[in-house]
């Protein structure tokens, strides 16, 4: 403004550089009179900052726009977080121009850093290890989860829940649990060594485990009575998880039905009818045994016993009847039958036919050898002596002139002429009954007499 007379002025005039802020000019006009008025220009120099831009993934709220003075926050959408020191920037007046303060921060990700798989487990998350991201914990087959399942990334960078762990929670695996079996007792023996194939572990740790007898099994290369015998082994990983393999071993003893005999057979069995045994078979007197030898073995045939020949029988022994010569017969009895054999023990007699005699025994007896106890008799003819028949006194003989006849031989005896009687008679060559080689003559005597002179 223009003072006309006198004026005085308060403050800076126009023209004059001000500093940010209120700033006012007070003029003050008087008359030549002493009358006097007063103005006052009032104003204010604003100083002003760059705008701020706001951040990628964020915003900035200022009190004051970009004016000197004006305290501008940054804040980052949900899911990112400033970086820097720098949240609050203030302008302030340098002068005539503004300036910011601090530096503009950036809004980053969010991140609550990678969670790492437990041991013998994984990790699967939704968006990597972000904010917001859900990260599902699972374990391998044959572990159990202890602890959070899922877990999110929250807000402040920090996962929920606790750190899970995988469990080892199941058992070993036998793979080669050996099956039951039987065995057999050897020869002669009720009881057996047993053995088998060392059972196999598995563990889904995969580690190397060795198993163990259970107390009171029986330990394999043992000898074993007949039954069954339970074997029990057991594994245990390094978490404390056990199993169990068990399986049975029967001793069998191989039998054989028991032999009996009824006499005349007999029958021997000094080891029983067990495995490998060896029955010996026998007949009584007078008998024999009918096969092929008289030994028979139990033996194992499958799952049974056998004997290797059937059961043995006993035979009568016999004689074959001895070859009958001239005249010799075999007399027929209830012990000497009719046929050619006769039972060991059982005599025969025996006889000549008529006009024999019998040399030798008459009675033989059958061995147990089958041969007869004596030689076989023989039958003789019988003779007669012929100086045992004399031709009669007065007489004549004729038809025998021989020395000795034989038996049936015929010597008629017959009177000189003129003598009585006058027919012949007939003396026959016979046996005398007494069992010898001598006969006698049978028949009437004849005695030649002189007849008497009429």
């Amino acid at each position: 403004m223009q003072c006309v007379g006198s004026c005085e002025t308060s403050g800076s005039g126009p023209g004059s550089t001000f500093a940010a802020g209120s700033h006012s000019t007070r003029y003050t006009a008087r008359d030549s009179t002493g009358n006097q008025a007063t103005c006052t220009v009032s104003f204010t120099v604003i100083v002003r900052c760059t705008s701020l831009s706001r951040p990628t993934h964020g915003s900035v709220s200022c009190s004051n726009s970009a004016n000197v003075g004006s305290f501008c926050t940054y804040s980052c959408s949900t899911g990112y977080r400033t970086s820097g020191v720098t949240v609050t920037r203030f302008c302030f007046g340098s002068g005539t121009s503004g300036n910011w303060s601090g530096s503009a921060p950036a809004c980053v990700r969010i991140s609550c850093g990678a969670l790492s798989s437990p041991s013998n487990g994984r990790v699967s998350c939704s968006d990597s290890s972000y904010y917001n991201s859900l990260c599902s914990v699972s374990c391998n087959e044959g572990y159990t989860l202890q602890g959070s399942s899922v877990r999110a990334c929250g807000e402040s960078g920090s996962w929920s829940g606790s750190n899970p762990s995988c469990a080892d929670t199941t058992a070993p695996v036998f793979t080669g649990c050996p099956p039951s079996q039987t065995v057999y007792a050897p020869a002669l023996s009720s009881s057996a060594t047993i053995s088998w194939s060392a059972p196999t572990v598995s563990d889904n740790s995969g580690e190397s485990i060795t198993p163990r007898l259970d107390r009171g099994s029986t330990a394999p290369g043992t000898s074993r009575p007949e039954g069954t015998h339970t074997v029990a082994y057991v594994a245990v990983d390094s978490s404390g998880n056990e199993a169990s393999c068990r399986f049975s071993i029967t001793v069998e003893v191989i039998r054989c039905s028991s032999l009996s005999a009824s006499a005349p057979l007999q029958v021997a069995c000094p080891d029983g009818a067990i495995r490998g045994s060896v029955c010996t078979y026998g007949c009584g007197v007078g008998y024999r045994l009918r096969g092929q030898r008289p030994n028979v073995k139990c033996q194992k045939s499958g799952s049974a016993g056998s004997w290797s020949q059937p059961p043995l029988t006993c035979q009568r022994i016999h004689c074959r009847k001895p070859d009958l010569t001239t005249a010799l017969q075999i007399i027929t009895t209830q012990a000497c039958p009719t046929g050619d054999r006769v039972p060991s023990g059982n005599q025969c007699h025996f006889s000549c036919g008529t006009g024999y005699y019998l040399t030798g025994n008459a009675a033989l007896t059958c061995q147990h050898d089958r041969t007869w106890n004596l030689a076989v008799p023989t039958c003789h003819l019988i003779t007669c002596s012929g100086s045992d028949l004399p031709a009669p006194v007065n007489g004549e003989k004729r038809g025998c002139s021989s020395s000795s006849e034989n038996y049936g031989a015929v010597c008629t005896l017959a009177c000189n002429d003129g003598y009585l009687p006058a027919t012949p008679v007939q003396r026959t060559c016979s046996d005398d009954g007494n069992g010898g080689e001598n006969g006698v003559w049978a028949g009437p005597d004849l005695t030649c007499t002189n007849p008497v002179p009429l």
